[in-house]
């Protein structure tokens, strides 16, 4: 499998939100030192300090799996009981070398150039 992006949306109890930062910044620096893990960033709302959004990459599915498993983990899972409303997660891939040639081509285009492209169902 090719690199793997996660994008973990996170909700706190307003109440618990320096308690989970806190919490956070110790778990940080052990992530990023770990084998496959190429980019782990947090995000927090500015209009709601409550969302989190966390930025992942690594470099196979396997990685990351060792890291959900990985002891820091589970200790930083135990810690924080109680103080999420909720999470999401997302595995990604990027799409085809193919969709992405095309989406740069786009990107750098007049749109009175576009009729002439092809659809995407056309790649």
């Amino acid at each position: 499998m090719s690199k793997l992006t996660i994008v973990a949306h996170i909700t706190l109890h307003p109440d618990k939100v320096d308690f989970v930062k806190t919490e956070m910044a110790k778990m940080f620096p052990i992530t990023r030192a770990e084998e496959g893990c190429l980019q782990y960033d947090l995000h927090q709302d500015n209009k709601n300090p409550a969302y989190f959004m966390i930025y992942e990459n690594w470099t196979s599915y396997e990685t990351w799996q060792a890291h959900m498993n990985a002891e820091h983990m589970a200790a930083y899972r135990k810690t924080i009981e109680g103080c999420v409303v909720e999470a999401k997660i997302h595995e990604m891939t990027q799409p085809s070398s193919r969709i992405q040639t095309f989406t740069s081509r786009l990107c750098n285009h007049s749109k009175s150039s576009l009729a002439s492209w092809p659809l995407l169902n056309d790649i």
